[in-house]
């Protein structure tokens, strides 16, 4: 039965208790069976509606029609009341069925175009829906916590998915996406907990912030699409997918940005397409689970921390076409076994299962084992061989002129063969290795070494325990100072000739470039020694750019003896004290000063402490 306009009102007041329909209170809504409507452009004239309620809120199955009959009552010329009706076109959907909680299944015609946010929202018992091939959008919380929605099918037709379309659809199993979808939107399918699956089509251009956040079930990804967004760690799309295992990245994707597959602790394959070009920052850290990884030729650049701390990440493959690889992108990998890089590669290469600059003169990331470091090598970076738990042994060439102190960090098994490298030709030094026993060589007991570009740490009195020791850079030499109050380090005049940037970042003295005192006492009050470390601040392959102290222990009294380039004058040379410290292995809690014997150790440093 169709009802005319003057009964309207009566049926827009009755709709007022029903909790799944936000009454609008147009006037010219009209009901036509079980649904209410309205028109889409507000005049009574026009031929397009939108369902805006329901009026019996018990209803299970509903079927939108593509099209309705709107009746009126019409005075003709002779004052009578004559029936008129005007087919009209459904092509939208308001906020009809929100918190609907009868409703187990809704169809949705071809000729629906648009429907409004959170139109079935809370829509608890909705099991099953069919949506027409007519909409082009599924707005933000369409169906957001529709939590029996067991599947779902979004036509060709829709480009976008809002944000928490299907937030919270916990019985949600199965979904697939039309192909002409671009976006997907943050939440979009956030705390889908029964979704086990997805394949993201080659038109997604975008995925939101958390877009599957939560979903505990998914196990499988496979992306097809160019998808370019870059994300922060706790926004990632996957977000607390604790037991997603698979991604899969086909050949449409060109990017895989930051951190879009952040601390999946489950990840145990990934499948990288063939025209990614980039790998982003923080894309795959934290991958606890992943063992082993295929970078394909068409990837350039590694961005930092790339597969930092994927703690089971065992081998890698390297393609031809890597030119870049970013800080710490293999930090933490504690289970690495072999690098393996492609021949046409241009700019690495591996050797000993060991990544190498092509040149073979730098170590950037080192493996677990029995490691040999090939000769050549001059610069083992900071960090090469961090948390390689199962190094055992490593042989250092003597080639090897920079060492970082951070090399060998967290390697608690190491036991080092050490080749006394760093111009050790001195007296009874000897040149070759000890065992892995850590012996340092096989009848030494003094030590000469030339260490070159080093870093200047330099204390001048006591200062307030705890403080830091900020690095600060002159742009040839980093130079980090400790100056209590009121002191100063004058920079010796031959430096400063040899290095204007000593001048140009710190003044006269070091104090100027210290706002705070900074350093530690110990436990008696008295300055602490900082180390001297042997890391690189200029560059050593220029015989024009290096900073060099050679340091050897007097024969006859056993005190150590440091030669600087530039040379220091002897009144210079004076103001300064130095005290050798050595260790058998880096991961030996102390350091020893040693007394004119080197012994069995293996690594050397100094502390220097102004007069």
């Amino acid at each position: 039965m169709k009802h005319s306009r003057t009964s309207i009102l009566f049926r827009v007041c009755l709709t007022l208790a029903c909790l799944c329909f936000p009454a609008t209170g147009h006037a010219d809504e009209f009901l036509d069976d079980n649904l209410y409507y309205w028109f889409e452009s507000g005049s009574v004239t026009d031929t397009r509606v939108w369902v805006t309620g329901v009026k019996n809120t018990s209803a299970t199955h509903i079927v939108i029609p593509s099209t309705v009959v709107y009746e009126w009552q019409e005075q003709d010329g002779d004052g009578e009341y004559q029936t008129r009706s005007r087919t009209c076109s459904v092509t939208g959907i308001g906020r009809a069925f929100q918190n609907c909680s009868t409703l187990t299944s809704i169809t949705i015609p071809d000729n629906v175009t648009s429907i409004a946010d959170q139109a079935f929202s809370c829509c608890t018992d909705l099991e099953s829906m069919t949506i027409g091939n007519g909409v082009t959008s599924i707005p933000d919380q369409a169906f957001f916590s529709c939590s029996s929605l067991a599947s779902v099918t979004i036509p060709n037709s829709v480009t976008s998915i809002g944000r928490s379309a299907f937030n919270g659809c916990t019985h949600l199993e199965s979904v697939t996406i039309g192909n002409r979808v671009t976006i997907i939107g943050s939440y979009a399918f956030s705390s889908c907990s029964g979704l086990a699956s997805i394949t993201i089509p080659d038109s997604v251009t975008s995925i939101g912030e958390r877009a599957f956040g939560n979903c505990s079930s998914l196990a499988s990804v496979t992306i097809n699409g160019n998808v370019a967004n870059d994300w922060f760690s706790n926004y990632a799309p996957f977000f607390q997918c604790t037991n997603l295992a698979q991604v899969s990245l086909g050949n449409g994707m060109t990017k895989i940005g930051s951190y879009m597959f952040y601390n999946l602790s489950s990840l145990e394959s990934v499948t990288i397409g063939n025209n990614v070009t980039s790998i982003g920052q923080s894309a795959f850290s934290s991958c606890s689970s992943l063992a082993s990884v295929t970078i394909p030729d068409s990837v350039t650049s590694i961005g930092g921390s790339a597969f930092q701390n994927c703690s089971s990440l065992a081998t890698v493959m390297i393609g031809s076409g890597v030119t870049s690889i970013g800080n710490n992108a293999f930090w933490g990998c504690g289970s690495l076994t072999s690098f393996s890089l492609a021949s046409g590669n241009r700019n690495y290469k591996s050797a000993n299962g060991l990544l190498l600059t092509k040149d073979g003169t730098t170590l950037i990331r080192g493996v677990n084992g029995d490691v040999t470091i090939p000769d050549g090598v001059t610069n083992i970076c900071a960090y090469a061989f961090n948390r390689c738990t199962d190094l055992t042994s490593v042989v250092i060439p003597d080639s090897v002129q920079l060492l970082a102190n951070t090399a060998f960090d967290g390697c608690d098994k190491l036991w080092t063969s050490w080749y006394r490298t760093l111009a050790n030709q001195a007296a009874g030094a000897g040149g070759s290795g000890g065992s892995g026993g850590g012996s340092g060589g096989s009848s030494a007991s003094r030590v000469s070494m030339t260490v070159t570009n080093v870093v200047l740490h330099y204390v001048t009195q006591s200062v307030p325990s705890g403080a830091v020791v900020p690095p600060l850079s002159s742009g040839l030499v980093n130079v980090v100072t400790e100056v209590g109050a009121g002191r100063a380090v004058a920079i010796p005049t031959e430096w400063a000739e040899q290095y204007p940037g000593f001048e140009a970042a710190f003044g006269s003295d070091f104090r100027e470039a210290v706002t705070q005192p900074t350093g530690k006492r110990d436990g008696s009050g008295s300055p602490m020694f900082v180390w001297q470390d042997f890391v690189a601040g200029t560059d050593p392959t220029d015989p024009d750019d290096v900073f060099t102290a050679s340091i050897t222990f007097d024969a006859a009294t056993g005190e150590p003896v440091v030669s600087w380039s530039p040379e220091l004058s002897a009144a210079e040379a004076a103001k300064r004290v130095y005290r050798i410290y050595g260790k058998v292995r880096l991961a030996d809690a102390d350091w020893t000063l040693l007394d004119g014997d080197a012994g069995d150790y293996n690594f050397f440093k100094v502390a220097v402490e102004m007069k």
